[in-house]
């Protein structure tokens, strides 16, 4: 399969998989926010990165957070292991956790860290936008840890 095909497969599952999700409280359709973000990580990305790895995982980065998609499944569905790896790692822990730690730990992987740039600053301007103050200052530290290290 090529970078093409896995990133056409990426977006038929996010379609399938985000169907009837809204983002925020406006309700646009949920892909509003996967695609601009997928499209956004690669000017963070480092140069090396093939731009079409970048935005697979742009478009699958919430997937296995808010939806029931599994690692498994989207690896048995042909996403390579190491796209799947990035995905995992912007997924937030079930339960507590600590954000500084989440943010430092996916920092260690070039996909992860530019596509949670990237959403850290779509979120942040969607945030300014509803003034949603207390969105804004998380979205601000976000990016503020991850510009830092």
């Amino acid at each position: 399969m090529t970078k093409q095909d896995i990133f056409a497969l990426a977006c038929d599952l996010a379609a399938e998989y985000h169907e009837g999700q809204t983002y925020f409280d406006e309700g646009s359709y949920y892909l509003d926010h996967l695609l601009p973000v997928a499209t956004s990580a690669t000017r963070f990305a480092q140069p090396w990165l093939h731009p079409l790895d970048v935005q697979t995982v742009g478009v699958l980065h919430d997937i296995l957070e808010d939806t029931e998609c599994t690692a498994d499944v989207l690896l048995d569905k042909g996403i390579p292991a190491y796209l799947v790896e990035a995905v995992i790692l912007l997924t937030k822990p079930e339960g507590r956790y600590i954000r500084k730690e989440y943010i430092t730990n996916l920092m260690l992987n070039p996909l992860a860290h530019c596509v949670k740039i990237a959403d850290s600053h779509f979120n942040l301007t969607q945030s300014l936008i509803e003034r949603n103050y207390r969105r804004v200052k998380k979205y601000t530290e976000n990016l503020t840890w991850m510009m830092i290290q």
